[in-house]
């Protein structure tokens, strides 16, 4: 399928722009340029931030560092499931600003109650700071959940591109460490293989928002000297055993880099025994998902992880029936 027209309109302005690439600053500069270009975006791809029963603003301790948390709760209900969801960015940049809208909207269209970890960023932290936050956020979370309506022992894990990276590894890691159930991952144009060396990430180099030379600079700046690319926790479709982990939903786009990798992990997992649901959202790119007001894809695709979740869970009836995906 052809890369859609709407996105096709807007790679074009945004080269027209011709905005500094990100992989040429440094990663202050690059976190400001983020946060100023994805104020400006959203006005074009995401609908008014869905409101919110409670949205809560807390943190825990982690390593000798404070990390934030935002938790969203989207009715009074108490005893909800909890997504804990990583954001993407390459391990560099992203914040909670950043992705507030789409865990709003994961949140409403799901009922669960939703936890937006601030993990700590490379290069000031490098691997494996990102992933022992996540997975100390959902330990925390599933001690704390009932604080916030959230059922501590009903926890599902979901991120985008480097944020599917820490969703899986974070299954990862409650599987070896026999920490906290995870009862589902969602992986949404997952990050999986360090090497940088996949089919689609050499045909889909340049051109599509997220390029190679950026992905190199994500990579430089987040491996650690004594990191070897081949760990688990760092290329999860390196690992040697993928079994034991949960059910997992695999999103991958057309016209993404990441999308190889990302079919071939879903393989990998289909493989060693984990169920899953796994779709390419043919015509789309890198960082879709938050573009519902834009693009129909978009609102299929969070209507889905909405529909996993509930189905997972149990929760169709706790969902009030008036929400849509389309608000």
């Amino acid at each position: 399928m052809a890369l859609n027209l709407k996105l096709k309109l807007l790679l074009w302005l945004d080269k027209q722009q011709n905005t500094a690439q990100i992989n040429t600053l440094s990663p202050v500069e690059a976190r400001k340029l983020q946060a100023e270009t994805a104020k400006k975006l959203a006005i074009l791809t995401e609908y008014k931030p869905a409101k919110m029963y409670k949205v809560s603003e807390t943190a825990f301790e982690n390593e000798g560092h404070h990390i934030p948390m935002r938790v969203y709760q989207p009715q009074a209900h108490a005893g909800l499931p909890v997504l804990m969801f990583f954001h993407g960015g390459g391990f560099v940049i992203g914040d909670l600003e950043i992705y507030d809208n789409l865990c709003r909207r994961l949140a409403m269209l799901s009922g669960c109650v939703v936890a937006s970890v601030d993990y700590r960023l490379a290069p000031e932290h490098k691997y494996p700071a990102a992933p022992n936050d996540c997975y100390a956020a959902t330990v925390w979370m599933s001690e704390n959940a009932h604080r916030f309506g959230g059922d501590g022992s009903k926890i599902a894990v979901c991120g985008d591109s480097a944020g599917g990276n820490l969703a899986t590894v974070v299954s990862m890691m409650a599987r070896d460490k026999a920490g906290p159930l995870i009862s589902y991952q969602v992986l949404i144009y997952p990050s999986t293989d360090g090497s940088l060396q996949s089919e689609s990430i050499q045909t889909l180099a340049e051109g599509y928002l997220l390029t190679k030379p950026l992905m190199t600079w994500f990579l430089d700046h987040y491996k650690s000297e004594d990191a070897n690319i081949t760990e688990p926790y760092f290329s999860p479709l390196k690992a040697s055993d993928l079994s034991g982990l949960p059910p997992a939903l695999v999103i991958t786009a057309g016209y993404d880099p990441l999308k190889a990798e990302g079919r071939e992990y879903a393989e990998r997992l289909q493989a060693a025994g984990v169920a899953v649901k796994f779709i390419e959202y043919k015509g789309m790119i890198h960082v879709f998902i938050q573009m519902p007001k834009f693009v129909a894809a978009a609102r299929k695709a969070q209507q889905l992880i909405a529909t996993e979740l509930q189905t997972v869970f149990g929760i169709n009836g706790l969902v009030r029936n008036n929400v849509s995906a389309d608000l």
